[in-house]
């Protein structure tokens, strides 16, 4: 079965001048069509924190470069040795991918805090999908949202 993945994203302008969203990748802010497996992400920095922009940066600095997705199929999928601290057993069941998840939103909220300050001084959302040729997974935290447009429905799965 061949599978077409079309992404695209966009960003509200209204409220702040400085824009703290990040689309990873960043191609996608046009139509982009995507190969599986592929890695997808929307961070939005926290607006009322001195660092929102900087956050959402690093909430999406990690990822592995979209040129280089098809590691992701790789039976050893191991995150980066910096993440090993940021490790927790695995529960029953768990995927490698889910294990990942787990480990990126860890590390990626101990570099925020690290690097610009303590909570309430720099935030962001994430919502991260993996696509895979016959299942996916989302990592998600905040109020950014994940949808589905098939067959001209749409279809939010994450709240």
């Amino acid at each position: 079965m061949s599978l077409s993945v079309w992404i695209a994203g966009c960003s509200e302008r209204h409220v702040r001048q400085a824009n703290q969203d990040r689309i990873f990748p960043a191609s996608a802010k046009e139509p982009l069509c995507v190969s599986l497996p592929t890695i997808l992400a929307v961070a939005d920095g926290m607006g009322g924190t001195e660092h929102g922009e900087q956050a959402a940066e690093i909430a999406t600095a990690f990822l592995p470069p979209f040129s280089n997705a098809s590691s992701l199929t790789s039976p050893e999928l191991q995150p980066p040795a910096n993440w090993s601290a940021f490790a927790r057993p695995a529960q029953a069941g768990e995927s490698k991918a889910q294990q990942w998840l787990q480990h990126y939103f860890r590390y990626v909220n101990h570099t925020i805090v690290r690097q610009l300050g303590g909570a309430g001084v720099a935030g962001s959302t994430l919502s991260l999908l993996r696509l895979e040729e016959e299942q996916w997974h989302i990592g998600h935290l905040g109020d950014s949202r994940v949808y589905l447009l098939r067959e001209q429905r749409l279809a939010r799965l994450t709240t």
